[in-house]
């Protein structure tokens, strides 16, 4: 009987997981091969598709590589909140809320956790806010009986905000608050929403790619950019057609029109791609077509 072939994939989860602080890629080599030694034709190459192909393996923004739900704890986030979810049964997040309360969501079935997250509430009772799909690649949560007792509460109107803060991404645990409208610090908000679009931007510069609406997101978080006690306003309402359209265009240009998206939408034509509409009806999330010519590899930083 021939030894259990080692995975890899599984040996690079475990040491960029186990480890307090961000690695380098050489040293995630090292401390792989440490483990076990890497005897595949192409290791840097094995390890390459481990790490890019990850969505729990996020690049920090520095050359370094973390556990993505460690590198969101301390993120701060704004829910504006609409008439459909004031009348419940359901509350909406945007993209980047949902990636920060379930940073597994686009994982493989194996590490994929979709399951209820712990939310504190302002008079400090715990409760659960389950993951739940509106229809139309829309995601949120249903909450609880203890959540909406305290939510109906705070009598919250149209343009109102929940504030969600990540206290401890590893432990799945997160904070619940309210803002009205009206308490805004404008200024405030109008210069950390001119930092998330910059450095949202910058972002979609510097990929190889044009890079699908959760990439942004991903990075966003793991490079600390909701690390802030002010929450911008959600990223949909900053990331819009006239800041992204020429950037984006421009790169479609560059790359012939591929299959990939921002936003969702193809920035030349305005249809999402066939197969990931396809994925999305199936399976209620977005997905990417495999590119033959740009393979996966390492998260740009």
């Amino acid at each position: 009987m021939g030894k259990p072939r080692i995975n890899y994939t599984e040996l690079t989860h475990q040491v960029v997981r186990e480890s307090p602080e961000p690695l380098p890629f050489a040293e995630i080599m090292a401390r792989v091969a440490a483990l076990a030694p890497i005897t595949t034709r192409n290791p840097k190459g094995t390890l390459r598709n481990a790490v890019g192909q990850s969505r729990l393996i996020v690049a920090a923004g520095d050359g370094r590589y973390g556990w993505k739900p460690r590198l969101i704890t301390g993120s701060v986030l704004r829910v504006t909140l609409a008439e459909r979810d004031l009348a419940g049964p359901g509350i909406e997040f945007g993209d980047e809320v949902r990636d920060a309360l379930w940073p597994a969501f686009f994982e493989s079935q194996k590490r994929n956790d979709r399951s209820p997250v712990q939310v504190q509430l302002p008079e400090g009772a715990v409760t659960q806010w389950p993951l739940d799909f509106f229809g139309a690649s829309r995601w949120g949560t249903t909450g609880s009986p203890q959540f909406w007792d305290w939510f109906r509460g705070v009598q919250a109107h149209p343009g109102d905000h929940l504030i969600v803060t990540a206290l401890d991404g590893e432990a799945r645990r997160y904070g619940a608050a309210f803002q009205r409208r009206a308490e805004r610090d404008e200024a405030a908000i109008a210069e950390r929403n001119r930092t998330i679009r910059q450095a949202a931007l910058d972002f979609l510069r510097r990929h190889p790619n044009l890079p699908m609406f959760w990439d942004i997101t991903a990075h966003l978080l793991a490079t600390g950019q909701y690390r802030h006690p002010t929450p911008p306003d959600p990223l949909d309402e900053i990331w819009t057609p006239d800041v992204y359209d020429a950037e984006a265009k421009k790169k479609a240009g560059d790359y012939g029109g591929t299959w990939m998206l921002v936003g969702g939408v193809h920035p030349d034509t305005g249809a999402g791609a066939p197969m990931g509409d396809l994925i999305t009806q199936l399976f209620g999330a977005g997905g990417q077509v495999y590119d033959p010519d740009n393979p996966p590899d390492l998260p740009p930083e």
